[in-house]
């Protein structure tokens, strides 16, 4: 994609082409010529890695400015760069004799020495800053690359000229941009032009990129970057935001420079599919207990946009992420999901196990009903459970530390247990039942009073007070547990939530069977627990959840 006016520059590496072409095809022998230029280029030949090279006298290691080292093993093609500084392009034939083409040495488009062809992999080594003409060509014209290895350790803000960077590198499946910085940039020519092409798609392999913020792809008036379209797609398509659809001229007028809706965070594009991944934001586990990424699966659809279980994303090829997961220590985790594409991730909360206090306060409050319970002999759903050595105790109305409990009159979150107007941190107002603010007690204190204060997080996702910590107060007249602990009396609820809710083979919500609208009437047979929450079963054997912001007893 150009304009007459900018032709100089693809002209002369057209030129070069037809000249070499001509002299290969004439079968005129080619002199050493990195041996005349070694000096001229900051190249050093070594002769234990050119004694077995297809091309005697082209080296397959050096060293730039700055000692910049490179290494090319030409029988696996392995390309290895170290860390260093480089200020410009480098002309790997400044003289032009023999007919080799002026880049980079292992970067060439044709002609004795073309190592370009024989890259598979490339893997930068330590710290590499590309300024000024430095980025030109840098990685570009290895048709049969595959993988870049070390993209994280180009420093590239102060390079200017960014043509061809990654031409012709039509292999390349995965292409992670994210920490290239152009904020200097000048010129972009064909940067992404990964299959000669443009926006030809048959020849472009490409079906994840990867944009930081500081990339810079605005439609040029001569030359831009020449983005083409991925793999099997004419639109690129955000992984984790099905809404964002673009031809690649758009993509590249989003990331333009100009833009004041330029991306401000790493984001992951792939070919357009109808393809889909909901997750929960947040799943809580007790330290010890193995965390089972269905807990966290809400629904998905395949790239034909049918919908799967989780059984069939399973064998579609769903990953997940549990490298950052450590479930023997409280803490907030995050676990990554990959489904065709698709990229979700979930906040895994991992609470210490409450521990049983030596005695109850007192035996007052909100009973259980034993006869309704699966596990009666579970510690955890008595709240006395959550007193510990070194915190005050209790009475056992009181939420168990690590369960959820929501606010039915307007209160105020505060720094510490003496509740003092300077001291609120949040104001939450009264709210109807499905929107009342939730939280996880995490903790228990007492004023200087002695009355009983939660110590919690926020966990009101989408607000901007999510999960700031404080303390709220313990009374029942205005806040209580989220979660219903007793049979409704005509054995009946009524789901209120404006999306409706699942309903699942498992009583841990895995496995589901079908989804029950608002207003729907479920008649259930008894509630269950899974560790602080719990679950009505139905008459017809499947399991909801007993959440109050989501279903009420009775006819509602």
């Amino acid at each position: 994609m150009f304009i007459e006016g900018s032709m100089l520059q693809l002209s002369s590496r057209i030129v070069r082409s037809i000249v070499l072409g001509a002299i290969v095809i004439g079968g005129i022998s080619q002199s050493p010529l990195f041996n005349s230029d070694v000096k001229a280029q900051g190249l050093q030949v070594s002769d234990e890695n050119t004694a077995d090279n297809d091309f005697p006298g082209f080296p397959t290691s050096g060293v730039f400015e700055n000692n910049v080292k490179w290494n090319l093993n030409t029988s696996t093609g392995l390309l290895t760069i170290g860390g260093g500084t480089l200020t410009k392009f480098y002309d790997s034939e400044a003289k032009y004799d023999g007919g080799r083409l002026p880049n980079w040495p292992w970067s060439e488009f044709d002609g004795p020495g073309n190592y370009g062809e024989l890259v598979k992999q490339v893997v930068i080594t330590g710290p590499l800053n590309l300024e000024g003409s430095a980025p030109d060509t840098f990685l570009g014209n290895m048709p049969n690359l595959t993988q870049i290895v070390g993209m994280s350790n180009l420093e590239t803000s102060k390079g200017t000229n960014f043509n061809y960077m990654f031409h012709g590198d039509s292999s390349l499946k995965v292409l992670d941009l994210s920490n290239i910085d152009m904020s200097a940039e000048t010129e972009e020519a064909n940067m992404l032009t990964l299959n000669y092409g443009g926006s030809d798609i048959k020849n472009n392999k490409i079906s994840k990129l990867i944009l930081g913020p500081a990339i810079m792809l605005g439609v040029k008036k001569y030359y831009d970057a020449d983005l083409a379209s991925p793999d099997g797609s004419d639109k690129w398509q955000s992984a984790s935001d099905s809404t964002q659809v673009y031809t690649p001229q758009q993509l590249m007028a989003l990331y333009s420079k100009d833009n004041p809706n330029h991306p401000t965070k790493v984001e992951t594009w792939i070919p357009y599919t109808k393809a889909s991944l909901n997750l929960q934001k947040t799943v809580e586990i007790h330290t010890g207990e193995k965390f089972d990424p269905s807990m966290a699966f809400i629904s998905a659809t395949d790239a034909s946009g049918n919908k799967q279980s989780y059984q069939q994303v399973l064998a579609n090829g769903l990953t997940v992420n549990l490298n950052r997961l450590d479930t023997t220590k409280a803490g907030q985790y995050v676990v990554e999901y990959s489904y065709l594409g698709r990229i979700g991730t979930v906040n895994v909360i991992v609470t210490n196990k409450p521990t049983p206090a030596p005695t109850p306060v007192n035996n007052g409050g909100e009973a259980n009903n034993a006869s309704t319970n699966t596990n009666s002999n579970n510690s955890a759903w008595n709240s006395t459970s959550s007193i510990t050595t070194n915190q005050p105790a209790v009475p056992n109305y009181a939420a168990v530390q690590g369960s959820a409990v929501y606010a039915t009159k307007g209160i105020y979150m505060y720094k510490n247990a003496n509740f003092k107007k300077n001291q609120r941190i949040a104001k939450y107002p009264k709210a109807k039942r499905v929107n009342r603010p939730m939280f996880v007690v995490t903790g228990y204190a007492r004023s200087a009073s002695g009355t009983l204060r939660y110590k919690v997080r926020d966990v009101n996702h989408g607000k901007k007070s999510a999960n700031k910590v404080g303390y709220i107060t313990a009374s029942r007249k205005y806040v209580v547990n989220v979660y219903y602990k007793t049979m409704p009396k005509n054995k009946k609820i009524t789901v209120i939530s404006k999306k409706g809710v699942h309903a699942y083979k498992n009583a841990n919500l895995t496995g589901k069977a079908k989804t029950y609208k608002n207003g729907k009437h479920l008649r259930v047979k008894k509630i269950v627990k899974h560790n602080l929450t719990t679950r009505y079963q139905l008459s017809n054997g499947y399991y909801v959840t007993a959440n109050k912001k989501l279903v009420i007893q009775g006819n509602y």
